[in-house]
């Protein structure tokens, strides 16, 4: 046998139990190969995991290789009473794969009739001397009939299974799609109500917003803020009021401070003139009033001295009021 194609694949072979789900017949991808005997003309599909041969499919006419999916096929061996499924890495790979499949039954088919009719049962070769025996012969030509509607049954059998397997296949998507087309609806009907609930709450709010109650609050805000603006408005009146007040009473206050100051300074010009006075009137000798010819000057010195003393004693007086107007704490203190 010559190796023809080969290419990478993860193996599966139907459950001969349920005949509805695969099992695996490799934990990874294993080379899977096209060999061909041009002696006997037959070809095989050939895998092999390790030291485990895992596929021996002899390739028939009758053989269909059938795409499931974008990278899973699967054919009907019914010598081996089995349904192999390969899983490939790409789209690619499987379209090769299947190329490959149909050109190796192609090729069966262009053989001679001779050589056809020389495979029997077993798959072995007879010599064409035989072959016409059984052609002659009645009973070897009923059974070679008969070996012939058995492989046709045996084939039909094989493409029954891979349309049940399909058509199980769709049955399980359509349950998908099923199942997903009411988890939508049931999502539509939620988001439904959704919408509905809010759509009812807007207008519930817009009927509140817009009824005359709530006018009526509007209109209370409105007023209570109103009040709010001519409250404060009133208090910076009265503080402004305040602050010019404040500002004419420190007005007066610097001129009480002028006057004070300019009442201090004729208190000390009295204070210094008064002493002077003193100091005129202790210099006069005690027996020089009997010399002075005029006694008026005498008395108008004493009386201008007591003058003064009056003026300086009310300055006094108003010294300290003016002090105590400026600073009341410490004059108190």
């Amino acid at each position: 046998e010559q190796p023809l194609f080969t290419t990478s694949a993860h193996v599966f072979e139907i459950d001969p139990d349920t005949k509805k789900s695969w099992l695996p017949s490799s934990k990874q991808a294993v080379p899977v190969s096209f060999y061909c005997d041009p002696m006997r003309s037959h070809h095989r599909i050939i895998s092999v995991d390790g030291t485990k041969v895992i596929i021996n499919s002899s390739i028939t006419q009758n053989m269909h290789f059938m795409k499931t999916s974008a990278k899973f096929g699967q054919w009907s061996d019914p010598r081996a009473n089995t349904v192999y499924g390969l899983g490939f890495s790409s789209e690619n790979d499987l379209n090769k794969f299947a190329e490959k499949f149909n050109e190796t039954k192609a090729n069966i088919s262009t053989k001679s009739p001779q050589q056809n009719s020389a495979i029997d049962t077993n798959g072995y070769n007879k010599d064409s001397t035989e072959s016409k025996n059984e052609i002659a012969s009645p009973s070897l030509n009923n059974s070679k009939v008969l070996w012939r509607m058995e492989a046709e049954l045996s084939n039909l059998k094989s493409r029954n299974e891979e349309i049940s397997i399909l058509l199980q296949s769709y049955r399980d998507d359509n349950e998908q799609l099923k199942s997903k087309i009411q988890r939508l609806e049931e999502q539509k009907n939620t988001l439904t109500t959704e919408a509905c609930y809010k759509f009812t709450l807007n207008k519930i709010f817009l009927f509140i917003y817009e009824s005359p109650h709530s006018y009526k609050f509007q209109s209370n805000q409105k007023d209570i803020r109103n009040e709010k603006i001519s409250n404060l408005e009133e208090q910076q009146n009265i503080n402004l009021q305040i602050i010019e007040k404040l500002r004419k009473e420190l007005q007066g206050q610097e001129i009480l401070e002028e006057e004070n100051e300019r009442l201090t300074s004729q208190c000390q010009d009295l204070i210094r003139e008064n002493e002077m006075l003193k100091k005129q009137i202790n210099s006069i000798p005690p027996g020089g009033e009997g010399e002075l010819s005029d006694t008026k000057l005498l008395l108008k010195l004493k009386a201008l001295q007591g003058t003064l003393g009056n003026q300086i004693s009310d300055l006094q007086s108003v010294h300290a009021e003016i002090t105590s107007l400026l600073n009341p704490q410490e004059y108190s203190c």
